[in-house]
């Protein structure tokens, strides 16, 4: 191929194409899911939101950035996303026509050589699994990191190829703006090393190799030092400000049974999905491996088989060894030793899922014969349609939920989301139908218990008197403040509405002292002290309520934004 360019940009078209088949429908979907939360932020505010590590500080600026030039739009947020996505299918293509060329050792690969790079990295664009770090535009985090991780890779490739301090220099940089985007990208401190040993390591030039990867190693340790500093604006609120319980971190397990989990999920899960992409969710029905049993002892020996042949072996099938070091490299930081929130998340195969193209680069060298390249067009042809159908559950919280439900019936999570939806809707009777099923599967969680009061309160407002006063008494014994601080703000709400303007009060002023969930002491104190004609006070707590942006009621804000106007006419 003479033409490198000319090359680039056919495949650059067959890529925008396929991605705006796939992705061209949910241009018009709204925020979903942990998106209302990280992006219906005042715009200044999602540069220093608490609840986002600061080691994720490039991506919050691209959030900012949207934020600023679309405001509360999604499709501006999802063009972005989905521009990052394109991108990324491009390095891969860019990535794997490197390596063919390094490991031909030519300056021009033959155009017959850039087949299976090319559906490769269709794959890769319509793959389901590719759905979360795209659709769902919280995980940008994990998109925009595999940009970043992708460019290093490369350009360390392309420095090290032509030995261009230049290009060394932009791969450094670039894993320094992967390291501040996601934490899973610590892996390129073992990744580059592999790379420089792999294609350019020489017995007389340890030192050189040795001081061209050390500084990848050095930027890494920006992961650790930011992540361990202190919060840089510390909040006097000591407990979320929602006023449904936020979702707390997994039970503590033991690093060993999640280690087991992990290791099962590499077959179970991640190798099966990739292959047969069926039955997603956005909550995967995945069982924490409690026991040791004869099922891990497989997994266990295949696992360590399949590493044991990738070391023997690295020097005779090279890609498919690196392919192996790199899916397990790029899945370890969230899937090892270190106990997650989550078991298992389809967004954390999107990296790691790149490990195949390089399986399938060397069994094209292996088989010499246009029957592997089929077999790939078949399964891109398969993955087309499988994405499409796939999006079309991300176009609103309800099918996503209603779709977890049936994914996962086991699991209490999905069934008190959706009926957090429904509450939300004000479709009461739908809304306590499902949290009285989570409730069935996880005895006294929380913020199943809280829905139901908050169901009952207009049809059955003494027996949702009675659920809040349960949850109090369960959380007081447990010793769980936020639950039970918010339980006895559910209750405070019901006592206004019921006009008993004291009693609720009495248990607000206790929370507020504590200089606890200042948003909704100050939205309630704002309501009982104006139904008790204590203007002064009620003013108060509106201005300081509408600091911490609380949503009043319309009528009520417009009664002090309309004192405010006249003041200031007068």
């Amino acid at each position: 191929m003479k033409d490198p360019i000319a090359l680039y940009k056919k495949v650059l078209l067959i890529l925008f194409i396929l991605t705006v088949i796939c992705y061209g429908q949910t241009l018009n979907y709204p925020f979903v899911y942990d998106d209302i939360r990280v992006l219906k932020t005042p715009t200044t505010d999602i540069l220093w939101d608490r609840s986002i590590s600061p080691n994720r500080s490039v991506v919050s600026f691209t959030f900012y950035l949207n934020k600023v030039i679309f405001g509360n739009e999604p499709i501006g947020f999802r063009i972005f996303n989905i521009l990052i996505h394109l991108a990324n299918g491009f390095l891969v293509f860019l990535l794997l026509h490197t390596i063919v060329r390094i490991k031909q050792n030519v300056k021009i690969v033959e155009l017959s050589d850039c087949v299976v790079p090319l559906l490769c990295s269709c794959i890769f664009i319509v793959h389901p699994l590719a759905i979360q770090s795209t659709t769902y535009l919280s995980q940008r985090f994990n998109s925009l990191a595999a940009f970043f991780f992708l460019g290093t890779v490369l350009f360390f490739l392309w420095g090290r190829e032509t030995k261009s301090r230049k290009l060394l220099i932009i791969s450094l940089v670039s894993s320094l703006l992967a390291f501040l985007s996601k934490e899973f990208t610590v892996s390129l401190i073992v990744i580059i090393p592999l790379l420089e040993f792999i294609f350019f390591y020489k017995k007389e030039q340890k030192i050189e190799s040795v001081f061209l990867t050390l500084p990848f190693f050095l930027t890494g340790l920006t992961i650790p030092v930011i992540h361990f500093l202190p919060a840089w604006f510390p909040s006097s609120e000591t407990v979320s400000s929602s006023f449904l319980p936020s979702w707390a971190p997994l039970e503590k397990i033991s690093r060993a049974n999640y280690l087991l989990t992990q290791i099962d999920s590499v077959f179970s899960f991640y190798s099966s999905k990739f292959f047969l992409p069926l039955d997603l969710s956005v909550y995967p029905s995945v069982e924490l491996v409690s026991y040791f049993s004869f099922a891990n002892l497989i997994y266990i020996s295949i696992f360590s088989f399949i590493i044991l042949c990738s070391i023997n072996f690295i020097k005779k099938y090279t890609l498919a060894s690196l392919g192996v070091f790199w899916i397990i490299l790029t899945l370890g930081p969230t899937s090892s030793l270190i106990p997650n929130t989550e078991l298992v998340a389809e967004h954390r195969f999107y990296i790691p899922s790149v490990g195949f193209y390089f399986i399938f680069l060397e069994l094209s060298f292996m088989i010499k014969n246009r029957v592997g390249e089929f077999i790939l067009v078949l399964f891109v042809l398969l993955l087309v349609p499988l994405n499409y159908f796939r999006n079309q559950v991300w176009s609103s919280e309800e099918k996503l939920w209603a779709d977890a439900v049936q994914q996962a019936p086991t699991k209490a999570r999905p069934f008190i989301n959706l009926a957090g939806i429904y509450l939300d809707q004000g479709q009461n009777k739908l809304a306590n139908k499902f949290a009285s099923k989570a409730l069935e599967i996880s005895k006294n969680d929380p913020k199943a218990l809280f829905i139901v009061g908050r169901t009952l309160e207009l049809s059955n407002p003494n027996l949702a008197r009675k659920q809040y006063m349960k949850i109090i008494n369960i959380f007081q014994k447990t010793k769980k403040p936020q639950e039970y601080y918010r339980a006895q703000l559910g209750l405070a709400l019901l006592l206004y509405n019921a006009q008993e303007y004291s009693s609720s009060m009495e248990l607000i002023l206790p929370i507020y002292e504590k200089n606890l969930l200042l948003s909704e002491c100050h939205k309630l104190l704002a309501y009982n002290y104006y139904a008790t004609n204590q203007l002064g006070k009620a003013l108060f707590h509106f201005k300081n309520g509408r600091r911490l942006r609380v949503a009043f009621h319309p009528e009520f804000s417009a009664i002090f934004l309309k004192k405010k106007t006249n003041k200031t006419n007068h």
